[in-house]
């Protein structure tokens, strides 16, 4: 059976748009209840029913005492009003008894809201100006639902986003469209394409990262991966651990960018590129530098690999040939390390011991790249997808990413390669 959740949304001044915006993008027909909490005047009839009926093709009911509140549709709670169960255990409204606070009131009805349907609750908070809301989220985020908040640059009057934000019972603050994908996710027996896209809103929420231009099925099987790890059977449960989780969503970036690299990996590759660069530099006699660009470089492996290779060449060709690297990926974690220098006796198997004793420093059981190597290498955080390249290269690998992109997204790198490459540059 579809599981029913109780979508909270509390706004006050500047509120009605964002309303609207929402609506207008729940999915229809819907496994939901909504509950509208918008300060309104109780002086007068409020048409705020008339104006969100004409957002949505949900039905866009006003509360009355009595009124039973059903799946699948949109319920206004009228000034003065409050939420209660009746006998049979159903969510209805009743006459508040409270006077002083404005009516109605997000963090009476919130909290109620958390109470009765506990962590199928989704507090959702809007544009409005004062601090109303923030004991409402509190309460729903303790009872293991939802918080979600717009962004406050995007709302007309800042406070309440803010104010919950400032107390820390958010766990997503998010544009109005993204809102609307999320409760799309949450509303649905959830597809592998509605997952993605929710899981894609949170990542670039939390750190600019766009699954986009992912191969599907990579992303998915890592998502998979997590879940096994987790003990979470559907994709939907998955997408509602994620969003309270931030640490998740770290893990499962990290899961998404892993990666797959070695000292000298494929030796026979690097046997190649080496006679290569070898002839690149005996065609051009004039040469002075070399430069080269490391992408996707993850713990710098592959960026000390080429290091040692060209330093090499250099040295035997007798040339006065300056190297320069850069090695770029986005992963900061594996940047960190790459950094660093310093690795296993494990993880140098591939390297000639003349080689290791050359340009590595044991220190304990480890082993720290030489400062004479580690000065060719710049290695920085750069987004192969979204940056400018680095560009007048005469050497440019790309051993680890491709594999994980859409078919569109290789050509677009191909073409930017090309762009980057000086006339005869190589493409590792």
């Amino acid at each position: 059976m579809q599981e029913v959740n109780y979508i909270g949304l509390g706004a006050s001044a500047g509120g009605l748009s964002a309303l609207q915006e929402i609506l207008s993008n729940v999915p229809v027909p819907s496994h939901s209840i909504y509950i509208v909490v918008q300060h309104l005047s109780s002086d007068r009839k409020s048409m705020l029913p008339d104006i969100l009926s004409k957002s949505t093709s949900l039905d866009v009911i006003e509360a009355q005492e009595g009124t039973e509140l059903l799946v699948g549709k949109v319920y206004v709670i009228p000034p003065n009003m409050m939420l209660t169960q009746n006998k049979n255990l159903q969510l209805i409204v009743i006459p508040s008894k409270s006077k002083t606070a404005p009516q109605p009131n997000i963090d009476t009805i919130f909290t109620f809201l958390s109470q009765y349907s506990g962590a199928k609750t989704i507090g959702i908070l809007l544009s409005g100006s004062g601090h109303d809301g923030v004991k409402g989220l509190r309460a729903i985020s303790d009872v293991d639902g939802i918080t979600l908040v717009q962004s406050p640059k995007e709302a007309e009057f800042k406070s309440m986003p803010e104010s919950a934000i400032k107390a820390k019972v958010v766990h997503e603050t998010l544009r109005l469209k993204d809102i609307a994908k999320i409760i799309t996710e949450l509303d649905s027996i959830s597809d592998d394409e509605t997952a993605l896209e929710a899981i894609r809103i949170l990542l670039i929420n939390h750190n600019g990262f766009n699954l986009q231009k992912y191969k599907e099925n990579t992303v998915l099987r890592r998502m998979h991966k997590r879940m096994l790890l987790l003990q979470i059977e559907t994709l939907k449960c998955y997408t509602k651990y994620v969003i309270k989780n931030h640490k998740e969503l770290q893990l499962l970036y990290e899961d998404i960018l892993i990666g797959v690299t070695s000292f000298f990996r494929d030796k026979e590759a690097f046997e190649v590129l080496s006679k290569k660069i070898s002839h690149l530099v005996q065609k051009n006699k004039n040469k002075k530098e070399l430069r080269v660009w490391v992408t996707a470089c993850s713990t710098g492996e592959e960026a000390y690999s080429i290091a040692i290779m060209l330093s090499e060449l250099v040295e035997k060709s007798a040339k006065d040939l300056s190297i320069n690297i850069f090695a770029s990926d986005i992963d900061d974690v594996s940047l960190a390390k790459a950094r660093q220098g310093v690795y296993t006796q494990l993880e140098l198997k591939n390297i000639d011991k003349a080689l290791r004793d050359k340009y590595f420093i044991q220190t304990n059981d480890d082993f720290e790249v030489h400062q004479n190597l580690r000065k060719l290498i710049v290695f920085t955080h750069h987004d192969l997808l979204n940056e400018p390249p680095f560009i007048k290269m005469d050497l440019i690998t790309c051993r680890n990413a491709l594999i994980y992109f859409t078919h569109s997204t290789q050509k677009e790198i191909f073409t930017m390669f090309h762009y980057a490459l000086k006339t005869h540059g190589i493409l590792f």
